[in-house]
């Protein structure tokens, strides 16, 4: 359908946005509204939009080249008849002179135009502006239902941005409720769907991090019920050695050396303990291994720190009896001689962290199984029994400090193999208020 084209701009408030409208009029709003319009004889009724003139025929609108309507200015004087908005002008075509009266719509540069035939000007002008006032008025009502078109448009625009940009939002990680999108109308209701929507995502992150810090707690406590519980085993059986050999003091040495072990194993809940408790449990280890085995293996703690370290200094529970329980059978015993394993405590070399060094004279390790030995264990039950000792305490160190402290193997032929501890100090207690 041929149309009339009607453009319009609308600029944000903030103006980074601009909007464009374009309207294709139907021809019919005008000339429905011409139709009841009665023309003199051999008169002809123009409608101007800015620098385009159509030509009105019946139902149609007739675009006139620029060349073929030609105007002058009238030089005749219309007197008090037209007011100061009316054009009024001369023009000429087939041989006929033509007044030409143009009178403004009110909006747009909208104007309606009649050419009359050179006939008494006066005669004719009151009935001419009777009938152009009642279309301007129709012209009128039919732009301001344009505008407000235009303004509905802008207001449903605005809000759909602000969603767009919600959920642009959303979609780069952001999940902050926005309550500037829940407006009181239809498009609020959007807007309070997707702040719901934030909520329940933020809730199931939220979920999902505790979930994740109960499995890291369980998986602690299933390393810490892993201790190898064979050396439990071999103490009894070194007791019962001891009991059907001879009858000497050190059993009880033993016994009493055992049950404080077992005490801590089966009653204690601390995930961490101070250092010092450590090496006593450590102690009461070698009291029972030095027995076993007939006094042929030494042990000595050296503190080469501040005495304060073995107080301050937290460690997994039970962290240093796997490696001395390595030391003996897999060092020491092979040897087939006496041996000795060292306990060192120091600082590293930048003066941050504990170390805790256990040394010992025994055979020495490849490097094949250094790098097995802070492996997971493999499925197979009994190989997950002996091997569990070391990536056990591994495991539970970088639980409890983070993934910069653990343990750490060296192995040296003919000199023996050293484990190191690190640990972080902890701060000192601040004193109760008084």
């Amino acid at each position: 359908m041929q149309g009339i084209p009607v453009t319009a701009s609308a600029t944000s408030v903030s103006g980074r946005y601009t909007l464009k409208v374009y309207i294709s009029v139907s021809p019919a709003i005008i000339t429905d509204v011409l139709k009841q319009y009665a023309l003199d004889e051999g008169a002809l009724l123009y409608w101007w939009m800015g620098d385009t003139v159509y030509q009105v025929e019946g139902d149609d609108l007739t675009s006139l080249p620029a060349d073929s309507f030609q105007l002058e200015e009238s030089d005749e004087d219309a007197g008090a008849t037209l007011d100061d908005s009316t054009l009024l002008y001369r023009t000429e075509r087939d041989g006929v002179g033509y007044s030409v009266i143009a009178i403004p719509i009110g909006v747009h540069d909208l104007y309606l135009a009649e050419a009359i035939p050179d006939v008494p000007l006066a005669e004719m002008l009151p009935q001419l502006l009777g009938t152009i006032a009642i279309m301007v008025i129709a012209i009128a009502v039919l732009f301001f239902g344009i505008l407000l078109m235009l303004v509905l448009h802008k207001l449903i625009s605005n809000p759909i941005r602000a969603l767009q940009q919600q959920i642009e939002t959303l979609a780069q990680g952001d999940f902050t409720v926005n309550p500037g999108i829940e407006w009181n109308h239809e498009l609020g209701d959007v807007g309070r769907g997707i702040n719901h929507l934030s909520q329940s995502v933020t809730s199931l992150m939220d979920k999902r991090v505790e979930d994740e810090k109960k499995r890291l707690d369980l998986e602690y406590q299933m390393l810490q019920s892993q201790i190898n519980p064979h050396f439990i085993y071999n103490t009894l059986n070194s007791i019962k050695w001891m009991a059907s050999i001879q009858h000497a003091p050190g059993i009880a040495e033993m016994v009493t050396a055992l049950a404080r072990l077992l005490k801590s194993v089966s009653k204690s809940t601390q995930r961490l303990v101070p250092l010092e408790q450590e090496l006593s449990l450590l102690e009461d280890y070698f009291t029972i291994q030095r027995y076993r085995y007939g006094g042929t293996i030494t042990a000595e703690v050296r503190c080469e720190a501040e005495e304060q370290v073995l107080t301050s200094t937290l460690i997994p529970q039970f962290a240093l009896q796997p490696r001395a329980e390595n030391a003996i059978f897999h060092g020491i015993e092979p040897k087939g001689c006496a041996g000795q394993i060292t306990v060192t405590i120091c600082r590293d070399e930048q003066g941050r962290d504990i170390l805790v060094r256990l040394a010992d004279d025994g055979v020495s390790i490849s490097p094949e199984q250094i790098a097995r030995v802070l492996q997971p264990p493999p499925e197979d039950t009994q190989a997950k029994f002996r091997d569990v000792g070391l990536w056990n305490v591994h495991r539970r160190l970088q639980y409890s400090f983070g993934p910069d402290y653990g343990l750490t193997l060296e192995s040296t032929p003919g000199v023996g193999t050293t484990v190191t501890v690190r640990l972080p100090e902890q701060p000192p207690a601040e004193p109760d208020a008084t």
